[in-house]
């Protein structure tokens, strides 16, 4: 019998909406952990933490999980940057720097995990345990973005399990190419600069010049199917440096097989993003996948919890 898969979306520190999930995909709650009766795992797809006011009990839901071999869990974004916030590089200086718009976007996590406290150092411990992705046969899970050639990077320079290291992030800290890009981009998706002058506010409401690639497009498509939709309409006269800017980065690339992924905060309703790539991170509801080998992709196999993002 083959391993059934629930692949859950970015969670961001909402524990109530993830116990309410496993619930409706049938887990049950133990003394140790969520067990699903049938032997389901369940794939974390990363974003654990910040934005939500349950940071320690979700943390404690998935570490359970994983430990009991319930589930395997991955790194977003949101817990690299954890963990170059809190890690120093070669100069002494944090990787990611303590500026004011850093520290707010950390704040939910950090007012439960207090920098130097032994909570935070174990955690953050944790998180670099979290592999960039996974492969595991029929299907492969990644935050972001998979990228053949970023995973070529990137595998070579990865600790077992495809774990980051110590020197992996020195060689971010300093830029160093191709492993800066292919890290930053398999876990924070690929992005282009837009025009001077042009920005638009995220979901924080900071001020970006940047916007993501939506890079399981077809490259040839409008320019509003391949760039991040809060970005305002793009005047015409751009359009043709943006697709060129947009080609060079050399993302759209052909995904063989399920792939899976978070992090984009997609609006409903709910479907599959193409042949063979899956999100599960959408705005209105905390959202799995069901996954069973042999079974077609269907957008009939999402599951959600209602009432997750305002």
């Amino acid at each position: 019998m083959s391993q059934g898969y629930d692949i859950i979306g970015d969670v961001h520190g909402r524990a109530d909406h993830l116990e309410r999930l496993l619930d409706i995909l049938g887990y049950q709650h133990t003394a140790s952990s969520f067990i699903h009766p049938e032997g389901r795992k369940v794939i974390f797809i990363g974003d654990l933490i910040d934005r939500g006011s349950q940071e320690m009990r979700t943390l404690r839901i998935v570490r359970d999980m994983v430990d009991t071999d319930n589930a395997y869990a991955i790194m977003g974004n949101h817990e690299f940057n954890a963990i170059c916030y809190a890690t120093r590089d070669a100069n002494g200086d944090y990787i990611r720097p303590h500026t004011s718009k850093n520290r707010q976007q950390h704040d939910d996590f950090l007012r439960e995990f207090p920098m130097g406290s032994a909570q935070h150092t174990d955690t953050i411990e944790w998180m670099t345990t979290l592999p960039i992705y996974l492969d595991l046969g029929p299907l492969r899970v990644v935050h972001a973005c998979w990228n053949d050639d970023y995973i070529d990077t990137l595998t070579p320079h990865l600790d077992h399990g495809n774990r980051i290291n110590t020197g992996l992030l020195n060689a971010y800290a300093r830029r160093i190419e191709p492993i800066y890009t292919a890290l930053e981009e398999t876990l924070k998706g690929p992005s282009i600069k837009l025009p001077d002058g042009m920005t638009f506010k995220d979901a924080m409401g900071h001020e970006r010049d940047e916007a993501r690639l939506q890079w399981w497009s077809d490259r040839n498509a409008q320019l509003d199917n391949l760039v991040d939709p809060r970005v305002a309409t793009i005047p015409e006269q751009h359009h043709g440096k943006i697709h060129q800017t947009i080609a060079l980065k050399n993302v759209f690339n052909a995904v063989s097989k399920p792939t899976f992924i978070g992090h984009y905060s997609l609006n409903q309703p709910l479907r599959l993003l193409s042949d063979t790539i899956v999100g599960v991170d959408y705005r209105k509801h905390l959202t799995a996948y069901r996954w069973d080998d042999g079974e077609p992709l269907s957008a009939m196999r999402f599951v959600h919890a209602p009432a997750y993002r305002p």
